[in-house]
């Protein structure tokens, strides 16, 4: 947890006067949902919580024991979303909230005590921006395995950025615990727009749909912010440190890709054409076999080293990503209309982080 500086006020008489809303996503989250909510209780501003159960067997309100419900009457709302994927379950929410701000909370994250504090002063003095995020802890005392050393960001731990402040194009924070402005986000959904990668589908486990969020963002001409001083705890389970599930996350990474990188060509402005040209098909997966045969090979010869490691994390990322060009056209054509309406609000609203004379007070 953050530790406070002598010359900062108490959290509990922190004042926050921009409106949020914390919004928990959780399928099947029994087991957490409660330190997830004791740790909401007392963040600084007492923002209302809005649960989105995403069709959880059984319902996750039975999970919340009554003490903890009794304590945040007033402040707890739980809805529900049928449809399974975590984009839906976060749609849902920017739908039924009512306040300036967003910040999305996944079943295993624990926020420090001031997160909505330091969020809410970013806003303040940037109001026109789209998004703001922050650091992601492992939790204490969790050992991770020497072999995994250096891919701790796949397991979104970690930081994405050097420094605070706002991002350049392209850049993103972790999806766990962005506050977002909901002006933004309902002008996108307003927009038509309709992201891709909505998590699991089927058999098919999709990451990338809070990278698809920032990226449509940016794209709809919204600034990303990243604040140190925002931090949770990723209470990730270490049955999945194993190179096992470390490889079905590059794997999931790889499928989606070629859906990112739609968004990726357009906020290439005048280099578009040419990096269309660079990366049409027939192109494109010559280029991902030659690499993916590559890594293949020094997965194989570096078999007992780290870098062999490495090497069969990309062939597993190749490969899927070759799949998706080949084989999962919708979903890349979906991704690609999706970022077209991005860039067509962007052309009707010019909002930038307060440069332009069309910008807007995207809090309201």
């Amino acid at each position: 947890m953050l530790s406070q500086k002598a010359n900062e006020e108490p959290i509990s008489e922190r004042v926050i006067s921009i409106e949020g809303t914390f919004v928990v996503c959780t399928y099947n989250g029994h087991s957490r949902i409660n330190k997830v909510l004791e740790h909401l209780q007392f963040q600084s501003g007492s923002w209302p919580i809005l649960i989105v159960d995403n069709a959880s067997n059984p319902p996750i309100k039975h999970a919340i024991n009554e003490e903890l419900s009794s304590a945040l009457e007033g402040r707890l709302k739980i809805v529900t979303e049928s449809v399974p994927g975590l984009m839906n379950a976060r749609k849902k929410g920017i739908r039924e909230a009512d306040t300036a701000l967003i910040c999305f909370v996944d079943d295993d994250n624990m926020l420090c005590p001031d997160y909505a504090f330091y969020a809410a002063k970013v806003f303040q003095r940037h109001p026109t921006l789209g998004a703001v995020g922050g650091c992601a802890l492992p939790p204490e005392n969790t050992v991770i395995p020497e072999f995994l050393r250096g891919f701790e960001k796949a397991y979104a731990i970690g930081r994405l950025a050097s420094e605070n402040g706002v991002l350049k194009r392209g850049d993103t924070v972790w999806g766990a615990g962005m506050v977002c402005s909901r002006v933004a986000l309902l002008a996108l959904l307003d927009s038509g727009w309709n992201p891709v990668l909505v998590g699991r589908k089927g058999s098919l486990q999709l990451t990338g749909d809070d990278t698809e969020m920032l990226l449509a963002l940016t794209l709809a001409g919204y600034r990303i912010y990243f604040e140190d001083r925002c931090r949770l705890v990723h209470e990730i389970d270490s049955s999945r440190f194993t190179l096992e599930k470390l490889a079905s996350v590059y794997a999931s990474v790889g499928a989606a890709t070629p859906a990112i990188n739609e968004y990726r060509k357009r906020l290439l402005g005048r280099k578009y054409f040419a990096y269309s040209l660079r990366y049409a098909l027939p192109i494109q997966v010559s280029v991902e076999i030659v690499r993916m045969l590559w890594h293949f090979v020094c997965s194989k010869v570096f078999q007992q080293q780290q870098t062999g490691t490495k090497h069969m994390l990309y062939y597993r990322l190749r490969r899927e990503k070759l799949l998706s060009l080949v084989g999962r056209r919708k979903l890349v054509f979906g991704a690609h209309v999706a970022a077209e309406k991005c860039a067509n609000l962007a052309t009707s609203q010019r909002v930038d982080d307060g440069t332009s004379q069309h910008s807007n007070n995207l809090l309201g």
